[in-house]
């Protein structure tokens, strides 16, 4: 369902529509659609150059050098630069037609 906060903006959730069981399996995930890490470092194009700078950051004692968060920005802004040649195009198509930034 969807809400709005006290800002206005609209919240996303799940809730129950029926009691839970303890240890109720309620969403499985494959693997392969999330984006991790491993998956932004295992890009042939951008994840060279984001190991690298990643690794250089560690070296020179820089807050650990890239946060995963700065990591996953520029690997979506990257794969949204490809079009529908991104092979996550279909999910950020959602993000686009979801968010409130062109609004």
């Amino acid at each position: 369902g969807a809400n709005s906060d006290a800002e206005g903006g609209v919240l996303r959730g799940l809730f129950a529509t029926k009691r839970i069981r303890k240890n109720e399996m309620l969403l499985s995930i494959p693997y392969n659609s999330l984006i991790t890490l491993e998956r932004i470092y295992a890009d042939a194009i951008i994840g060279p150059i984001l190991l690298q700078n990643s690794r250089k950051g560690m070296d020179e004692n820089m807050d650990k050098g890239m946060d995963e968060v700065a990591l996953l920005v520029i690997y979506l802004l990257y794969q949204s630069s490809l079009g529908k040649e991104s092979p996550i195009d279909p999910y950020l198509n959602l993000l686009r037609h979801n968010s409130n930034v062109d609004r």
